[in-house]
């Protein structure tokens, strides 16, 4: 979380202090990591790509050709195979009575590079255990020297400590908020927008509401005038204008037969809304209509007026756009009433030029 301060370059300085010691342990052992990942590929000379979802492997010779086929080994390719995790934490190795859990390797690989982090997690995984190993072993040894009396190893936990908690203060702090801001909204858009007032808003869209004639219609899509000619002569001789479609037409819509639904004027380009509305029901156009993306042969199967969508279909819509309206004016009266300075990204005055 930011600080509603300016910070300066000492101030980084100061807080980059306490995370030092611990981030020098993780940058060490992830170090560690790269390399025996780097070891591990140059020793197996295998390469693991994730395609498609799943990880495949192609195993290269040392020249670089590609083995024949069926040269991967089978252990090895059963080793390569995605790796399914389980629900819990588990315990994943003990130094004598002290566990390690899943959690604390999976926070552990959480430090390391971006790049080391996207190595296939059953590879990943087991180097990352054996360091997490390695660094509470590292502590237990630690703990039994003088290290902890040093004066600036304990300034750095202590002030570590203190960043830690005042991010984790902040952060609850802002949960705790946001639970209260979003009970309150809901508590008093609900008093404020009633079932009264939803159903006078629909009433003014139903008495406002103007019908229009739409129309609902077939299409046959061609590159050229001769292939529409040539479907339309296939039509003057009885063929099915649906089937038609979806072996001929070249539109998205082929699949469902040319079907383009209900529109109203308007909603087409053009011309091929004008053809469309001077046809009459069950009639096809007789010459291709051309727009800029080919050639249509239409059939018109519909005619009817528009009519206004129902309460049930439009109450959700209503109502949330009274709640927004509510809010907004609600939110607008209290900063009238409350002294509210903003300030640019680097906590300057913003500028503001006088109105004259």
């Amino acid at each position: 979380m930011s600080k509603d301060k300016k910070t300066t370059s000492t101030e980084v300085k100061n807080e980059n202090k306490g995370k030092k010691f611990g981030n020098m342990v993780f940058l060490t052992f992830g170090l560690l990591i790269v390399a025996a990942i780097a070891a591990l590929a140059f020793v197996s000379n295998t390469v693991i790509a994730e395609q498609d979802g799943q990880i495949q492997a192609s195993v290269q010779t040392a020249s670089g050709e590609s083995a024949p086929a069926g040269a991967e080994n089978t252990e090895q390719a059963a080793q390569q195979k995605s790796l399914e995790i389980k629900e819990g934490d588990p315990v994943v190795a003990k130094i004598g009575n002290e566990e390690i859990k899943r959690s604390d390797v999976l926070m552990f690989i959480a430090q390391l590079p971006p790049q080391t982090r996207q190595q296939p997690i059953d590879q990943l995984f087991p180097l990352a255990l054996e360091q997490t190993i390695n660094a509470r072993i590292l502590e237990r040894e630690a703990k039994k020297s003088e290290v902890t009396k040093n004066d600036e190893v304990a300034k750095q936990i202590s002030e570590a400590k203190k960043a830690i908690d005042e991010q984790v203060k902040a952060e609850k702090e802002e949960i705790e908020r946001n639970i209260v801001r979003t009970a309150y909204v809901q508590q008093l858009l609900d008093k404020e927008v009633t079932d009264e007032q939803i159903k006078s808003e629909y009433d003014q869209y139903v008495a406002n509401f103007k019908s229009q004639e739409e129309v609902k219609a077939r299409h046959i899509l061609l590159e050229t005038e001769e292939a529409a000619k040539a479907v339309i002569a296939k039509l003057n001789d009885g063929a099915n204008f649906e089937e038609l479609a979806k072996s001929e037409s070249k539109g998205p819509s082929a699949p469902q037969g040319g079907d383009l639904g209900y529109f109203i004027q308007g909603q087409m380009v053009p011309a091929f809304s004008d053809a469309a509305f001077a046809m009459n029901t069950g009639d096809y156009t007789k010459e291709p209509v051309q727009t800029d993306f080919g050639f249509h042969v239409i059939k018109v199967e519909d005619k009817r007026q528009t009519q206004p969508a129902s309460m049930e279909e439009l109450k959700p819509f209503i109502e949330q756009e009274l709640k927004r309206n509510v809010l907004g004016d609600k939110l607008e009266a209290w900063r009238k009433d409350m002294a509210i300075e903003t300030y640019d990204i680097n906590g300057e005055p913003v500028k503001t030029s006088s109105a004259g």
